[in-house]
């Protein structure tokens, strides 16, 4: 196959247009993913004329901290609406001399590769973050083919993208509705307390070893403390199928309960952590439970109601006082279903980042 090595400073121009006159207001960043996302950041204190417009196009990149996350986040902006992307952002497209030789998004795949991010790693500099260098970006060689060949690659990329992004949209409008339930229902609540029931069953006859923590996610995660350091696993309490355990500290924990729902058959959790179960499914579906614990309402309202000083904390009694929605249990199954088309969405997005994982080394090998 024909191809060209070419540098990327040869193929690119770095841009930077200023939001001036302020026209635009919708601040974006860039994850570890390589995926433009939302800015967390508070607008109220910012001067968004320094701010650089992001069009249809363009790649951002921040060489800040290659070293440290031993990888380089940069993305291809494809919205017909123009964002802005703060100023420690490199910006860039093709440059005029190549617009008809170099498709955007087949540069993208170059840049898109685990050998690519090492290598960014290994030409950063020294520095505590390890940033590297714009002029050492721009001297990378990457190999161009013929453009119909580029065309046959990026064909194949967009359509899982637009797999992906079709998932992603179906996320977002089920998550609306799931929201609007939860929300929007005032009348009819009643207290969790007069459906759940505190578990305390230590693990004294040494049923299982399989010790559990729980994410910021809602999930349970393998502990990442030594079982082995512990003089005895005997103390720690049993959590069973189908039962939940919540992390009572609301304090650094990025604003959310830690909570989730054993879908295994039995495991152990820390002493700390609070068990408790429904008592009786024929009122109320333990998946309907979870989706609502899933709701950034229920984090909010664990924060406020949490108390302390130094470690807030979220105790049994103060969840026992949560006031919920509990429809029929036909209802509440219509609901979980709605809570496992997301759950399949979400899957499906992974198995599409995987994919991707794959196939740009794989396009990029057999370009020889």
């Amino acid at each position: 196959m024909k191809y060209k090595i070419e540098k990327i400073g040869n193929l690119i121009d770095e841009i930077s247009v200023k939001n001036q006159n302020l026209a635009y207001k919708n601040l974006i960043g860039l994850n570890i993913k390589k995926e433009f996302i939302p800015s967390i950041a508070n607008q109220n204190d910012l001067d968004l004329s320094k701010y650089k417009i992001i069009s249809k196009n363009t790649f951002a990149t921040n060489l800040m901290h290659v070293g440290r996350d031993e990888m380089l986040p940069v993305s291809l902006f494809k919205d017909s609406q123009n964002a802005i992307i703060s100023n420690a952002y490199k910006t860039f497209v093709i440059n005029k001399e190549n617009e008809k030789n170099v498709i955007p998004e087949f540069l993208m795949i170059n840049l898109n590769t685990k050998e690519f991010d090492r290598y960014c790693w290994f030409i950063s500099d020294s520095s505590i973050r390890g940033g590297l260098e714009w002029k050492r970006f721009c001297d990378i060689e990457i190999k161009i083919p013929d453009y119909e060949v580029q065309k046959n690659i990026v064909d194949i990329y967009n359509s899982i993208l637009k797999k992906k992004e079709k998932a992603k949209k179906n996320i977002y409008e089920l998550k609306k509705i799931l929201n609007n339930h939860f929300l929007t229902i005032q009348k009819n609540k009643d207290i969790l307390g007069n459906y759940i029931t505190e578990c305390n069953e230590r693990n004294e006859n040494n049923k299982t070893q399989n010790y559990l923590g729980i994410s910021i996610k809602k999930k349970f995660i393998k502990s990442k403390l030594d079982k082995d350091s512990f003089a005895s696993l005997l103390g720690h309490k049993i959590i069973e199928k189908d039962q939940f355990a919540f992390i009572s500290t609301t304090s650094r924990n990025g604003e959310k309960i830690s909570i989730a729902k054993l879908e295994d058959d039995i495991a152990i959790v820390s002493a700390t952590y609070v068990v408790f179960k429904i008592k009786s499914t024929k009122k109320l579906r333990g998946q309907y439970l979870m989706l609502y614990f899933k709701e950034s309402e229920f984090d909010r309202y664990a924060r406020y109601h949490s108390w302390g000083s130094a470690r807030e904390t979220f105790t049994w009694e103060d969840m026992n006082k949560v006031k919920i929605h509990i429809p029929s249990v036909d209802k509440q199954d219509s609901i979980i279903e709605l809570g496992n088309i997301i759950s399949l969405n979400e899957k499906l997005i992974k198995n599409y980042d995987s994919m991707i994982e794959k196939i740009c080394p794989t396009f990029l090998r057999g370009i020889n």
